[in-house]
């Protein structure tokens, strides 16, 4: 019995003995091939349908080369400082340069999971950051990759699946006779 053959705009999968990997390559809306290269025949027919699904639904097909690091900077430039005021803009541009990029910026978007949040809270708290400062770290790449999953870049949003760090909470400590007087005093 004959392999059918796929239609035209139906997609690719070969195998590509110089490399030795299997090659998918997808027909994009603007008459240009994207491919992808993998290991196994399985990974590349997943990747194929994947594909093929995100060009049905008018999304981009999603692709593993734009790392977090890329996508943050696009973020910050395209959508926060033209429509968020300066303040929000110099915060969240400070988080990425900083704190997330750092530990984060070479993972690819689509491949972004919670133990990666997880690992990244970690770091934060070794560097002895607060939680108040982890929440705007948490804040900062929760918005990025809420937008990712909107562009079809991403599947999910993995920062909601990761729980903050609680605050610690201090002893409260009791004013000396010297402050005591002194918050008394008339």
């Amino acid at each position: 019995m004959a392999k059918a053959k796929r239609g035209n705009g139906e997609g690719s999968v070969y195998f590509e003995p110089d490399r030795q990997k299997w090659c998918v390559s997808v027909k994009l809306p603007d008459g240009k091939r994207q491919r992808f290269r993998f290991e196994t025949k399985q990974a590349a027919n997943k990747k194929l349908r994947e594909a093929l699904q995100a060009k049905d639904h008018g999304l981009p097909v999603p692709t593993d080369r734009l790392t977090v690091g890329q996508y943050l900077s696009d973020w910050l430039e395209q959508t926060i400082k033209p429509g968020r005021r300066k303040g929000t803009y110099l915060r969240y541009e400070a988080a990425v340069r900083l704190h997330i990029s750092p530990v984060l910026g070479k993972i690819p978007v689509a491949r972004l999971g919670p133990q990666d949040v997880q690992r990244l809270q970690t770091a934060l708290l070794a560097k002895g950051l607060g939680t108040k400062a982890i929440d705007l770290v948490r804040a900062t790449l929760s918005g990025a990759m809420s937008q990712a999953v909107k562009f079809g870049l991403a599947v999910r949003n993995p920062v909601p699946l990761v729980d903050p760090p609680h605050a610690e909470e201090r002893e409260p400590e009791p004013l000396t006779p010297e402050q005591a007087t002194v918050f008394l005093a008339p």
